[in-house]
């Protein structure tokens, strides 16, 4: 199972899990394969890569790949790096996860944060996955669910539920729901980020209206009043906390223990 990033436990012992194995001729697997002066690969925990790869096969559809196997028995994870993504973005949409009853949250639609989820109309609340998917818990960008949904002949959508595949392998999924995100100001200068998805019974505890996840900006920022500069900003008074809220509108890979 992978370390840094979470999956269902009963990934461990299904022997129907699509995963994601290199290709013979890819550069990937080669740079992991680190061969000694016999050709004999002298699998490493954790490798580094100095430079960017061309893609080989099917590793030019993924929009990003999450754990890959190298060889039976042999499992790389690929750990992100830390803080390179905007906390606010433009034309956020709202993603859930697994089924409507459960969480929602916003999401990045130029990046690779969930799963397709296809409806065969308007007001079709079963969806499915594309068929073709490359591995279980893949994760595309929006454009990308649009696409494979297109030649399904469906329609991305706002679902009810995933049909057709394990509940333990549903993850987050794409709506085209709209997805606000407002920022909370406190009276020290600390900041939380709230999600206000469309049509949404749940959202990510984190992202909540009474979230105290909160992080510290400079200085120069923390007396700007930045309702000053945008057209949607409401500023309002907690008295049950007596925080003062702004809410604005609008490359390493871990080798991997798996069976």
């Amino acid at each position: 199972m992978p370390e840094l990033m979470e999956d269902d436990q009963m990934f461990k012992n299904d022997l129907t899990l699509r995963k994601f194995a290199l290709d013979d001729n890819s550069f990937l697997k080669s740079a992991l394969c680190n061969k000694d002066v016999n050709g004999t690969c002298r699998w490493r925990n954790t490798v580094t890569l100095e430079e960017n790869l061309a893609c080989t096969g099917k590793e030019c559809d993924a929009d990003i790949l999450r754990v890959v196997q190298a060889i039976s028995g042999i499992h790389y994870e690929y750990v992100r790096p830390a803080c390179v993504e905007q906390a606010f973005y433009a034309d956020a949409k709202k993603v859930i996860y697994k089924e409507r009853w459960s969480t929602s949250s916003c999401a990045n639609p130029l990046l690779p944060y969930a799963s397709e989820a296809c409806c065969a109309g308007t007001f079709d609340l079963q969806a499915e996955r594309f068929p073709g998917y490359l591995y279980d818990q893949e994760r595309v960008t929006f454009s990308t669910a649009n696409a494979r949904c297109k030649a399904m002949g469906m329609i991305s959508c706002d679902f009810n539920d995933i049909t057709g595949i394990d509940a333990y392998k549903k993850g987050f999924h794409w709506t085209t729901d709209n997805c606000a995100i407002q920022v909370k100001v406190n009276a020290i200068g600390q900041v939380a980020l709230v999600y206000k998805p469309e049509v949404s019974r749940f959202v990510y505890s984190c992202f909540c209206l009474d979230t105290v996840v909160s992080f510290t900006v400079s200085n120069e920022l923390k007396f700007q009043n930045p309702c000053s500069r945008m057209p949607v900003c409401t500023l309002t008074y907690e008295t049950t906390t007596g925080t003062i809220s702004k809410y604005i509108g609008t490359t390493t890979i871990q080798r991997t223990t798996m069976m």
